[in-house]
């Protein structure tokens, strides 16, 4: 037995309506769960860059990061040494305090290698260079005393030290002689640049020596001896002679006394 169910048109509109509008809701909603997983993927991939940059921060730099920017820094230190250097060649400066002497070149003009274009001299820190033969260079010492004259002042006398001694040579004349450097014990306004000076220098000194006059003795191929005075009589009594100065005075080791009478052997007749 077979029926039907009559519907009317305008009934029949107003289910398909209905269906279309589900249909519609349904695809929306489905487009909206689509762009909410795309929502969610994405923001999964910032968490876990954000992860990834605070995980790299954590376990610090690498080994070749860290030479890397070793390297950067050298580099760096480097080009600030080679400005500061270029720097320093554009400006002389003078090591003491003076009064400059000698200037032969101007602003513009080349300097030839190994000349002397500025000389300065020191307002206190005056130094005496002098040369000393080799066969006497072998006493002399930093830090010897030294007794100075000059010719610019006579009657007086000033006091220094040996401070410098020069390693190598120097020919003076065809001799071997080496240079040595005297400073004044202390500044004198008077000193100026190019003075004569005569030096006296001490090597060796013994406070307590007996001493003579070199005069008094005599040098002979038996021996050396002074004439002492002894009960009136002079006797030629040999001596043992140790240092020398430059004063004409003889250290005295053995022979003599002190107290005893020594006479000058060129005194007799």
């Amino acid at each position: 037995m077979g029926g039907s169910v009559g519907l009317t048109q305008s009934t029949t509109d107003t289910y398909r309506t209905n269906i279309n509008t589900a249909r519609t809701n349904i695809n929306t909603a489905l487009s909206s769960a689509s762009n909410q997983k795309q929502t969610i993927s994405s923001l999964g991939d910032t968490v876990q860059k954000i992860q990834d940059e605070l995980n790299l921060k954590l376990a610090g730099s690498t080994k070749e990061q860290i030479a890397s920017q070793e390297a950067q820094l050298r580099q760096a230190e480097a080009k600030v040494a080679l400005v500061e250097v270029q720097i320093q060649k554009s400006v002389l400066y003078s090591p003491i305090n003076g009064t400059i002497t000698k200037q032969d070149l101007r602003v513009g003009e080349v300097a030839s290698p190994n000349t002397t274009f500025l000389s300065i001299i020191s307002e206190s820190q005056l130094e005496i260079e002098t040369n000393i033969p080799e066969i006497s260079i072998g006493k002399i010492a930093s830090g010897n005393n030294v007794e100075i004259t000059l010719d610019a002042f006579p009657g007086e006398t000033f006091t220094g030290k040996v401070f410098y001694i020069d390693p190598a040579e120097t020919l003076v004349n065809g001799v071997v002689n080496f240079k040595v450097k005297i400073s004044f014990d202390k500044p004198d306004s008077r000193l100026k640049s190019g003075l004569t000076t005569n030096l006296i220098i001490q090597t060796a000194s013994e406070p307590n020596a007996l001493i003579l006059p070199i005069y008094t003795i005599t040098e002979k191929d038996s021996g050396t001896f002074a004439m002492k005075l002894e009960n009136g009589e002079l006797k030629e009594t040999p001596v043992t002679v140790g240092m020398k100065d430059a004063k004409g005075s003889a250290q005295i080791l053995s022979g003599v006394a002190e107290g005893d009478k020594v006479v000058n052997p060129l005194s007799i007749k």
